[in-house]
């Protein structure tokens, strides 16, 4: 039951004016209220008729009630107000401690203490009771004074608190000072709570933490850049009140390639609990995930498992969330959604520098260029290496490193705001001028971010001691080196995640396999030369006789004039064909007819269009005649699907 004396309690001082307990004893009064009988009172003034007017005393309830303190809560977006209340009934039964809104206490009639206390206590009926226990209740906690306030932060992340910056972690405020464990933050339950920064390394101690961090370089003696874009990533994820940060790390491969070992060590720089454990996993909700994510401000959040399911349903969700999360956070968007009352809803979004461990890439071009993708092989990590690095996790060294980074950065924050974004766009600007970085208009936004994040994690390490100027440098040069091999590897997967390309390539399959056909467009049967390729079978007469397979998607028209020989799309035909094709392969289109065509286009595929009226953008569905019908058509090379095509069709 309730009647534990809490240390807040025992340290009050007892209360004056009036005297008494109002137990048994003289009632003890402030203001226009009195405790009598260990309940509360109201002193009301009234007339008596002839003899004048007198003093009532109006019970209010069979209780008496104190605030101990006020709690704010705040998530980062909103905060939330309660009040911490404690009681003791007139016959002497303690009541449970509550936490009580704000909104409730102060709420018009608002009756909290039936709401909270339920049948444990009584509060008669009148329309002014519940407003004159709530003053009562506030009056009796402030006899000593003002009602002590606590602020719980329910984030990690730079924020600025008594005009300091501090970096919030489940052990309290990282400063200029170090970590003062006055600062609560409560990061709800499982895995997040293990995000707690230890007291930060200092001297000597700094330098076999950097020798064993920077280890990463060569966890992956084949693949430097896997450990050159983790390292990089520690470094830039504290920047993220300076920079944000707009896109993952996504790091696939088949199970046993060690991807989560990797990914763990990169997440031990925040805390050194999470062991085997992951604060996000791609089974959680959509809006769990989003939840993590905001609250993982400044720091490295790692989704763990990405791994579409045998059942197309659950692997289409799955998809679905990643595609989602993806593109919220490259836009710096949370999921969008109403409260109750049609008004926008404060938006979650990510603030942290993801890193998502998985056994397949997410689809579409769109968001493969949101990602930095490094695949990992079974045998692409050193084992030794790997131990190494584990130790100097378990035991909390990374973590100690990590926060005397944090401290390094709490005095330079403010100029560091004003600079670092002028620096990512230099960076940037330089990068677009090399052949490294031409997968995605993003890329070189993306190198950006790690190379100025590393510069300033270099910086710390040179000034600190950890390593000499001269390492610093190298080892800033090196990540430099193997990021840019990391973005030649990414223009792979966004070119295999191109649907204008792509959709080639389901074509020729398409004819290929007779799941469609194109026919002549003079004979409405099969092109004179290579029918097979242009999807028609031999009739099983023998006599030359041919038939198609599918459904027809355009006509062979051969050569027009001077050019070589084309194709007419009929342009809903063939997308329904590429588009259910792509479905039973279970990696449908994610983008629309029109757009697809005008892909095409800007690729050069389209090599005949038609000029608008307006002048503006050409038509690229063209008016031809078949068969004596005039139809629209999109006209492409015909060697674009079909090799050797060199005659001109028959006249």
């Amino acid at each position: 039951m309730a009647d534990k004396v809490t240390p807040i309690e025992r340290a009050r001082k007892p209360k004056h004016s009036g005297g008494g307990n109002g137990s048994g004893g003289k009632p003890q009064s402030f203001g226009d209220y009195i405790i009598k009988d260990g309940a509360f009172y109201q002193l009301k003034q009234v007339r008596n008729g002839s003899d004048g007017g007198g003093t009532v005393e109006i019970p209010l309830c069979n209780f008496v009630a104190e605030i101990l303190e006020e709690t704010v809560q705040n998530d980062g977006l909103d905060e939330k107000r309660c009040l911490r209340i404690t009681g003791t009934r007139s016959d002497g039964y303690r009541l449970p401690e509550i936490l009580v809104p704000t909104t409730k206490f102060f709420g018009n009639q608002s009756n909290w203490a039936a709401e909270y206390w339920s049948t444990l206590v009584f509060v008669p009926p009148g329309f002014a009771r519940p407003a004159n226990l709530r003053a009562a209740v506030e009056l009796y906690s402030k006899l000593n004074g003002d009602i002590s306030r606590r602020t719980v932060y329910g984030y990690t992340g730079w924020t600025r608190i008594e005009g300091q910056w501090r970096y919030l972690t489940g052990s309290g405020g990282l400063g200029e000072d170090g970590l003062n464990q006055g600062h609560e933050v409560q990061l709800g339950q499982g895995s997040m709570q293990h995000y707690q920064l230890p007291e930060p390394l200092v001297g000597e101690l700094l330098k076999p933490a950097a020798a064993n961090l920077t280890k990463l370089l060569a966890v992956c003696s084949d693949k430097r850049y896997i450990g050159a874009a983790l390292l990089a990533a520690i470094a830039k994820a504290p920047l993220g009140e300076c920079v944000p940060n707009d896109f993952v790390l996504w790091l696939h491969g088949s199970t046993g390639s060690r991807k989560s070992s990797l990914a763990a060590i990169a997440l031990a720089c925040f805390g050194n609990g999470f062991k085997d454990s992951f604060p996000a996993s791609w089974q959680d909700s959509a809006s769990n995930l989003f939840s993590k994510a905001f609250a993982c401000k400044d720091g490295l959040l790692v989704a763990d498992d990405f791994k579409p399911a045998q059942s197309r349903i659950a692997a289409q969700r799955l998809h679905e969330l990643a595609e989602k999360f993806i593109r919220a956070s490259g836009n710096h968007t949370g999921p969008g959604r109403n409260n109750p009352d049609g008004s926008v809803k404060s938006e979650k979004f990510n603030r942290s520098l993801t890193i998502s461990t998985a056994e397949d890439l997410p689809l579409g071009e769109s968001l493969i260029a949101r990602c930095l993708c490094l695949e990992l092989d079974k045998h692409d990590v050193s084992n030794a290496v790997l131990s190494e690095l584990q130790a100097a996790a378990r035991n909390g060294e990374v973590a100690g490193l990590m926060a005397a980074y944090i401290q390094y950065l709490a005095p330079r924050l403010d100029e560091l705001k004003q600079r670092l974004p002028e620096s990512v766009r230099l960076l940037a600007e330089s990068a677009r001028k090399t052949d490294y970085f031409n997968s995605h208009p993003r890329a070189p936004n993306q190198y950006a971010n790690l190379v100025a994040g590393m510069e300033v994690f270099t910086g710390f390490l040179a000034d600190s001691g950890a390593l000499t100027e001269a390492d610093a440098n190298n080892l800033l040069s090196t990540v430099e080196d193997q990021l840019k091999q990391a973005f030649l590897a990414q223009a792979g997967y966004v070119e295999n995640e191109d649907e204008a390309l792509r959709s080639i390539t389901l074509m020729r399959s398409l004819l290929a396999n007779g799941n469609a056909y194109v026919a002549s467009k003079i004979t409405q049967e099969q092109p004179e030369q290579l029918p097979f390729a242009w999807g028609w079978v031999a009739d099983e007469s023998g006599n030359k006789q041919y038939k198609p397979k599918g459904n027809l998607i355009g006509w062979y028209a051969g050569a027009i004039g001077d050019g070589g020989p084309e194709v007419w799309l009929e342009p809903n035909a063939a997308f329904k064909e590429l588009q259910e094709y792509a479905s039973r392969q279970g990696e449908p289109f994610l983008i629309n007819r029109n757009t697809l065509w005008r892909r095409l286009f800007q690729k050069g595929y389209v090599i005949k269009t038609e000029q608008r009226s307006d002048r503006s953008t050409p038509r690229l569905e063209v008016r031809r005649t078949i068969a004596g019908r005039r139809v629209t058509v999109i006209i492409l090379p015909a060697e674009v699907l079909v090799d050797k095509v060199t005659q001109p069709e028959s006249s």
